[in-house]
């Protein structure tokens, strides 16, 4: 099992079936994924939870999740080739941010992503990574009532539901 690292207020999670929690310290500068795709993967709004995923491939046996909570701000794009993930000063996002949210985001921890040359961030309280050998349309162990399923056919939008799915 990898060591386990922290990034901002993060508390430790239950993981069961060989799933790896992976935790930033607050003195380690950042995390670095300079080879995996992540796709914007869930974004729902009332309850402030940005899921970011990398599936698994060819290259990469296992499926990494990125869990940001409480987010009050993000700008990132559908999809990023090669991350690097830190924390970083409020300073460095609050140029970006509309006045009505700017004091409430000043409250949270704010994280630059860089890809491809570009910077982008998400202001959030806190930040979970879980390694494991999930499908890429399989639950996430950082949301694990929340399922998403793949889309029906005919479809291009995938199904979300709460709880398990039942066999069939």
């Amino acid at each position: 099992m990898p060591g386990v690292l922290k990034l901002a207020r993060l508390k430790t999670l239950p993981v069961d079936k060989g799933d790896t929690i992976l935790e930033f310290t607050e003195s380690s500068r950042g995390k670095h994924f300079g080879d995996r795709r992540f796709d914007l993967y869930l974004y729902w709004i009332s309850h402030g939870l940005l899921l970011l995923r990398s599936g698994s491939s060819n290259a990469h046996q296992t499926r990494i999740d990125l869990l940001f909570r409480d987010v009050a701000w993000m700008s990132i794009p559908a999809w990023m080739n090669g991350i690097d993930i830190e924390e970083c000063t409020f300073d460095a996002a609050a140029v970006a941010l509309p006045t009505g949210i700017y004091t409430e985001s000043k409250l949270r921890s704010t994280f630059r992503i860089r890809t491809e040359g570009c910077v982008f961030y998400v202001v959030c309280a806190e930040i979970h990574i879980a390694e494991d050998h999930g499908d890429y349309f399989g639950p996430s162990v950082l949301l694990p009532d929340l399922v998403i399923s793949e889309p029906a056919a005919g479809s291009r939008e995938p199904q979300l539901g709460r709880g398990r799915p039942t066999p069939h």
